[in-house]
């Protein structure tokens, strides 16, 4: 009766999570040679990630301007890896990636802990 009074959820946002969760739940029931490629991606994304600005927190803390540029950058290397080198298991590992960091930048608390541990969950399995 009074739901008027709930926030409405940002449509975007909303977007983004089924997009994550779709890619999730795919990944959830693939095989584990597929997860592990898709984490060693991650890893490799966020080796790169700490070499820039080693910690979530130095990304989040950056202009936005800033941000937008290095995700740009990851989505260069998520195309290469998906369009010159057909590698699409690599290229969804920089693609969640990229993902986590619109999450980092947005702080966006609830969508942190949602993400952290599937991103998490599937670095694990790259190691």
């Amino acid at each position: 009766m009074f739901n008027f009074f709930k926030k409405k959820e940002n449509s975007n946002r909303t977007a983004f999570c089924q997009k994550f969760e779709r890619a999730i739940k795919e990944l959830h029931a693939a095989d584990h040679k597929t997860q592990v490629a898709v984490g060693t991606a991650i890893n490799m994304a966020d080796a790169i990630f700490q070499q820039s600005y080693e910690t979530p927190q130095n990304f989040r803390n950056a202009e936005s301007s800033e941000q937008l540029a290095y995700i740009d950058k990851i989505t260069a290397v998520e195309d290469g890896l998906r369009n010159k080198q057909g590698d699409h298991y690599a290229a969804l590992g920089f693609s969640l990636y990229k993902m986590w960091l619109g999450v980092i930048a947005s702080r966006d608390k609830e969508l942190f802990d949602r993400f952290y541990s599937e991103i998490a969950y599937f670095s694990n399995k790259g190691i």
